[in-house]
């Protein structure tokens, strides 16, 4: 047994792992806090091209 080596520190390598996935974490965080940030995106579906006619009789419209 005294001949045998250790050649790996696999303590070492678990705390290096667990701070990348700290890291990582901490990067979907921001990532997420700038995304809901941002101002939301609405698009407007217009099937019966109300909004071109704007001048004529509206007769599929909604009541609001």
């Amino acid at each position: 047994m005294k001949h045998l080596k250790i050649t790996e520190d696999w303590e070492r390598e678990s705390l290096k792992d667990f701070v990348y996935l700290c890291e990582q974490q901490m990067l979907l965080e921001q990532e997420f806090q700038r995304a809901i940030r941002e101002p939301a995106e609405i698009i407007v579906i217009d099937k019966d091209n109300v909004l071109d006619k704007l001048h004529e009789y509206k007769h599929n419209t909604l009541p609001f």
